[in-house]
């Protein structure tokens, strides 16, 4: 069952560059044109694509803090995926997702980092931003808008499909998250996993702290 998510991810993994490269309409003048308005003029640019591409910065620190919580399988590390996520979302998340195998328990010690992305409050901050940002898109945006820009803007289109990709993969994610954590029950996973986005960030939220060796004993072993 595992290998065959496997190939999905890589089998969509390679679609969408594919996709990308050969099928996604618009220019590259455009997509250019579009990203520098957003990095130097944000408010002028419709608010429906202001916060998808803010969005796109959320849900690599959501990843975050379920992916490095994984540890070494056959030398293949997490961290460079989930750091190449934040430039190239689902392109990088679904290669790590493709490679790598089950990991369901978790050893060694949370240094800072971890203790910083296993805390409340960074799911709390995570949740705030991606309903806030949701919440000003579809209540300050035009949806006939957004939909032009979809069918003739490369960068709006792709980054559209990259985020549709990652919130169906981010509640992939959270099932081993559980695992290691010992927080299982399909009604659980069903209440957090199949509610798009804000399901996976409320997980984040209220899922137990991690143990790692040296806190009550030993690493969790589910």
């Amino acid at each position: 069952m595992e290998l065959r998510w496997n190939r999905l991810f890589l089998v969509l993994w390679a679609a969408l560059i594919l996709y990308s490269l050969v099928f996604a309409p618009g220019s590259t003048d455009d997509t250019l044109q579009l990203l520098k308005d957003l990095l130097l003029d944000p408010f002028g640019v419709e608010p429906m694509v202001l916060a998808l591409f803010n969005l796109m910065g959320v849900l690599p620190m959501a990843y975050s803090a379920i992916l490095l919580f994984e540890g070494r399988e056959k030398g293949l590390r997490s961290w460079p995926f989930v750091l190449g996520s934040f430039f190239a979302g689902a392109f990088s998340i679904l290669l790590y997702l493709g490679l790598r195998r089950p990991q369901r328990t978790f050893r060694g010690k949370k240094g800072p980092l971890l203790r910083i992305l296993d805390s409340r409050a960074y799911g709390v901050i995570l949740k705030l931003a991606g309903v806030s940002l949701i919440a000003y898109g579809l209540g300050a945006g035009d949806p006939s808008n957004f939909l032009e820009l979809f069918n003739n803007n490369m960068l709006v289109h792709v980054m559209t499909l990259d985020f549709l990709i990652l919130t169906m993969a981010l509640a992939y994610a959270i099932h081993d998250d559980m695992i290691r954590r010992g927080w299982t029950g399909r009604w659980r996973y069903l209440a957090f996993g199949m509610v798009p986005l804000i399901g996976p960030l409320t997980y984040i939220w209220a899922r137990p702290s991690q143990i790692g060796e040296g806190e009550n004993g030993e690493a969790l072993d589910h």
